[in-house]
């Protein structure tokens, strides 16, 4: 668990001097930890984050509103919060009209969220 920590600091260090090492330390760490984990939920999108902006990609250091939805599905399996799934359905109420839902469905398929997705859309 620590060297996974270890890791993880020394790819965002990595990736916040612009050495490209830090994409293959990170997309290591995301293959090998389980979904749901600190690294995954955390460490990873901040690295990834960290690289776009050495990039000069802000856009990409940013979290889409979709992303953040299936981050809020994804809390709600694991922690049965049903916080998670009012705040995934207020996403879906006040972003119907922008929110790429093919995008969203194919990620709740992909990480077996098709009972918190059903949950949120019939809130709505």
């Amino acid at each position: 668990m620590w060297f996974r920590l270890v890791r993880a600091l020394a790819a965002l260090a990595l990736a916040q001097v612009g050495d490209t090492a830090a994409e293959n330390l990170s997309a290591g760490l995301d293959k090998e930890v389980p979904q749901g984990t600190l690294v995954q939920q955390y460490w990873h999108p901040t690295i990834k984050a960290a690289v776009a902006l050495q990039r000069k990609d802000p856009k990409q250091a940013i979290a889409s509103v979709e992303d953040v939805l299936i981050a809020k599905l994804r809390w709600a399996k694991m922690s049965g919060s049903e916080r998670q799934l009012q705040d995934a359905a207020g996403i879906v109420s006040t972003q119907a009209d922008n929110l790429d839902v093919s995008y969203v469905e194919g990620r709740v398929r992909k990480l077996s969220l098709d009972k918190q997705w059903d949950a949120v859309r019939d809130k709505g």
